[in-house]
């Protein structure tokens, strides 16, 4: 029966190989250092049993017995680079409200640099305007309580026709 080769659990032996066969060994990689720049949002989950569907429409109602709150989008990203072991640092923006303290939090728990260009200036949502080319863009501009501004870039969006 044929001996069978291991490589991986005696560094020394691969070394020794590696110089044998040709191959050089790969440099040691320092810490790596990661700046994320992105859209930053909470994502919110409910989980629980659905019991029965509502007499007013046909929705189930969700009796909730567990929440989570985790960074979603660039966010999500950031967690899963600092799971890895980089040095995260974030470059987004965050609101000045409870969902935005929130997400502070988690990714001062995660170990993860934060700047918070809205917060950081104080800047509240009110006095705030989001700049974008689309109809979801201005939903969801006017949906936080900041104004919008819906540009055409000179392409003529139809969608932003509904939006005065």
């Amino acid at each position: 029966m044929a001996k069978k080769r291991s490589i991986g659990n005696n560094r020394a032996k691969d070394s020794e190989r590696a110089k044998h066969l040709g191959h050089s060994k790969l440099p040691e990689l320092g810490p790596v250092r990661v700046l994320v720049a992105g859209e930053v949002i909470l994502d919110r989950y409910l989980h629980g049993d659905v019991s029965r569907i509502s007499p007013e429409a046909p929705i189930p109602i969700l009796r909730v017995n567990r929440r989570e709150e985790k960074p979603g989008n660039a966010g999500f990203v950031m967690a899963n680079l600092r799971a890895l072991g980089a040095e995260v640092s974030a470059l987004g923006v965050v609101g000045g409200d409870r969902d935005g303290e929130l997400l502070r939090d988690i990714f001062g728990g995660l170990g993860i640099g934060m700047r918070a260009i809205l917060t950081t200036f104080g800047v509240e949502p009110d006095r705030a305007m989001l700049v974008g080319d689309s109809d979801v863009d201005v939903k969801t501009a006017r949906n936080a309580g900041a104004w919008a501004c819906g540009v055409t870039y000179g392409f003529g969006a139809e969608t932003l026709k509904e939006f005065p």
